[in-house]
């Protein structure tokens, strides 16, 4: 299964352009949920394997298994299937941020008080959703025109899994990030990828229908803000 995956599935990493607050500190590995919520288009282990090597492009270590369901803060940063997700939403990065301070002595014309300093933003802990209304494609074939494909989808969330500093991608760019993904597209690499209606698009479908012409379903970034922190003083 692995080798065939492999042999499909070929990651090409784009940059893209930072958002207004980087956090310095993230989750840098995740488990995986294979046996809760998996639909019926989707096989556990399949997803499984298929989540261990993508995530490996990414360079995110997998530290096995996990019953925690993506999107509850449980203290587990899982990646898994979700039914609580938006209609319209295929997938989901779902994060708990903070911001940290430190107190500083601070003097003004001899006038001196304590105020707080900023320090940096982390993720605290960060979830991997994917939607169970879809009808999926496992890979590492194409997905056909009635089908969303599960390996971009993967590659996509995993991608802000690794840097959640990215932002997504405008369609048409060649990101894996790209903001939103139509049935019967896919993104496997920078020259395997296909969007509707990009004229830059390196790849082609064996075949349309209408549905493949329909607008999108789209990607969210979900953002639970937790309390700030304050650091010892100083």
């Amino acid at each position: 299964m692995t080798a065939a995956l492999a042999s499909g599935l070929v990651l090409a990493c784009t940059a893209g352009a930072a958002p207004t607050e980087r956090f310095t500190r993230f989750p840098r590995s995740a488990s995986i949920n294979s046996s809760s919520d998996i639909p019926l288009t989707v096989d556990g282990e399949h997803f499984e394997t298929l989540t261990t090597l993508v995530a490996g492009h990414w360079q995110i270590p997998i530290d096995g298994e996990t019953v925690a369901t993506p999107g509850n803060r449980d203290g587990i940063d899982s990646i898994g299937f979700s039914s609580t997700l938006p209609e319209n939403v295929l997938g989901a990065y779902i994060y708990w941020p903070r911001r940290l301070y430190r107190m500083q002595r601070r003097c003004v014309h001899h006038v001196c008080k304590r105020v707080r300093r900023y320090v940096r933003s982390e993720v605290a802990e960060a979830d991997v959703a994917l939607s169970t209304a879809f009808p999926w494609n496992e890979g590492p074939a194409y997905p056909g025109p009635e089908q969303i494909d599960l390996p971009t989808v993967e590659f996509h969330e995993l991608g802000h899994f690794h840097d959640p500093n990215r932002p997504h991608g405008h369609r048409c760019s060649g990101s894996p990030l790209t903001e939103s993904l139509g049935y019967g597209e896919w993104w496997r690499s920078r020259s395997d990828w296909y969007e509707q209606y990009c004229t830059n698009t390196p790849s082609k479908p064996a075949m349309r229908t209408a549905a493949s012409l329909t607008p999108g379903p789209i990607f969210a970034r979900v953002v639970h803000p937790l309390p700030d922190r304050l650091l010892r003083t100083r």
